[in-house]
């Protein structure tokens, strides 16, 4: 296997490669965002275990990519509800770091605020983020690259 994707619903992904676990934009509380005017379709609150789940594993390194502070990407009860903590943030540094700001406080093993294109080494690849900072319109694309390995 060099990488395995399951959708997690909205624009959830969860990224495995051999060695790191990467999860995307977990929007999963069951309450919706924008103060309950967005609900995810169809409903996707039970992959909240399966996340967990995922970043309890030992021995593998873990991200938490946020694309950008829209309460349908930045699930903050979620993210509050985690149990295992021993995952590293990434997100985009916008020139607006209102997304760094609100994690500032967040506990975990750190915030990695990466520049457009910057690569993020991973034991088995990196990860590199794209970032559309447009004055109010602030987002950012990943790029997950495992290391092809020839024998």
């Amino acid at each position: 296997m060099a990488m395995r994707i399951t959708f997690l619903g909205h624009a959830g992904f969860c990224v495995e490669t051999i060695s790191t676990t990467i999860i995307m934009d977990p929007w999963l509380s069951p309450m919706g965002a924008f103060d309950g005017g967005w609900f995810q379709f169809p409903r996707n609150h039970h992959l909240a275990q399966f996340v967990q789940q995922k970043l309890s594993e030992p021995r593998r390194r873990k991200l938490v990519y946020i694309s950008h502070e829209h309460k349908d990407h930045f699930d903050l009860p979620f993210l509050q509800s985690l149990r295992a903590r021993d995952f590293t943030l990434l997100v985009g540094r916008f020139e607006r770091q209102a997304l760094e700001h609100v994690l500032a406080d967040y506990r975990c093993d750190g915030v990695i605020a990466c520049c457009d294109g910057q690569p993020i080494e991973i034991d088995d690849g990196y990860v590199k983020l794209f970032l559309d900072d447009q004055g109010l319109n602030r987002d950012s694309g990943v790029l997950v690259r495992p290391m092809v390995r020839h024998f």
